[in-house]
């Protein structure tokens, strides 16, 4: 019975701990892709605006629009602007369709990390009502064993970004969609 516990208590502490990295991960995402100021910040300082033909506002809004669509904001991403004097679609229909996509996969990537805080609570009161003190040692230790698995595959995955950003791109394409656009 002892070993089961054990194995119990192991597997409780290991699931917290993918929670809490997943929920980190995801969170983290989150905040930093919804930031409105760092994309105005990175046009300003790229000059991407005028290396598209558009004005600043126009670049801001059709940015804005994609950002509202995938947040639920908005249904479409239809949005007019005016690149080089004439008005147009800010999107097309390919990037409309692959915008479908990516809405999919951030909405899976939110309930994955609201799905990961329920299991992170359950397991921390089960380890909690079983093991009492040394929930937090056990959970810490293998939270430590988790976050360094976790951080040498970030690892691998960033070093192959940097040597090949356009491979990595590609597969991450090909692994996360299941089409052509």
């Amino acid at each position: 019975m002892n070993v089961v516990l054990n194995k119990l208590n192991t597997i409780a502490s290991y699931a917290a701990a993918i929670s809490l990295v997943i929920i980190l991960l995801v969170t983290s995402v989150s905040i930093n892709c919804f930031d409105s100021d760092f994309y105005k910040s990175e046009y300003k300082t790229l000059q991407t605006a005028q290396d598209l033909g558009m004005t600043q506002k126009d670049l801001n809004l059709a940015t804005n629009t994609l950002l509202d669509y995938l947040q639920d904001k908005r249904d479409n991403i239809n949005v007019e602007i005016t690149v080089q004097g004439s008005k147009v679609e800010a999107f097309n229909s390919k990037e409309a369709a692959h915008m479908v996509d990516v809405r999919s996969l951030y909405h899976f990537a939110q309930i994955l990390r609201n799905m990961a805080f329920v299991i992170l609570v359950v397991s921390c009161i089960y380890l909690l009502v079983r093991l009492k003190k040394g929930a937090w040692t056990v959970l810490s230790i293998n939270y430590m064993k988790a976050a360094i698995l976790f951080a040498i595959f970030f690892i691998m995955l960033a070093g192959w970004a940097y040597v090949d950003f356009d491979a990595f791109w590609t597969a991450f394409h090909h692994v996360a969609f299941r089409n052509d656009l």
